[in-house]
């Protein structure tokens, strides 16, 4: 079938290298959550935007390519979007009902677009839908490179510092 592609810029892949590099190296990082902005809030305002500047039709279909991805990202996170080291984290806070996009941030929504070509694989878009979603999610990669600087963290905090914000145990103690 027809695949979707959805290149990422050089500036984006670096991001998800770091991003990486701090969950499952040691010593271990997380990135504070909730984060701000959440996915929830990062999709609604892009998808807004360019709900605004366009015709109605169009303006229909950017806002169900939000609404489509919001819905993917919350039911990826758990099973595709968390490294393993990262899964306690979200043990913790799923306890409470947050859905992942109330919770996560650019970084989690990065990877899950690093991800989407291989997913939508197995969908029953229409061939000519690809085109226009393809085009959607490349503007949406646009605005993130654009505002990586404001979205994307450069440093998590210490996976030892959450747990104890999470109530989940005392810190390791390293002598």
């Amino acid at each position: 079938g027809a695949r979707l592609r959805l290149p990422l810029p050089r500036e984006l892949r670096d991001v998800l290298v770091r991003d990486w590099a701090q969950v499952t190296r040691e010593p271990r990082h997380w990135p504070a959550l909730p984060r701000s902005p959440t996915v929830a809030e990062l999709l609604a305002g892009f998808v807004d935007g360019k709900a605004a500047a366009a015709p109605g039709a169009q303006a229909a279909k950017w806002r169900d390519v939000g609404a489509a991805l919001l819905a993917y990202f919350d039911a990826c996170l758990p099973k595709l979007l968390l490294y393993r080291q990262e899964r306690e984290q979200w043990a913790s806070r799923a306890a409470r009902g947050a859905t992942p996009a109330a919770l996560y941030g650019a970084e989690h929504l990065l990877r899950l677009l690093a991800k989407l070509p291989v997913l939508l694989v197995k969908t029953d878009l229409a061939p000519g839908e690809l085109p226009q979603l393809a085009a959607k999610l490349g503007a949406l990669v646009d605005h993130l490179a654009k505002r990586r600087g404001e979205l994307f963290l450069d440093h998590y905090e210490l996976r030892e510092a959450h747990l104890g914000a999470y109530g989940l145990g005392a810190p390791e103690r390293r002598a």
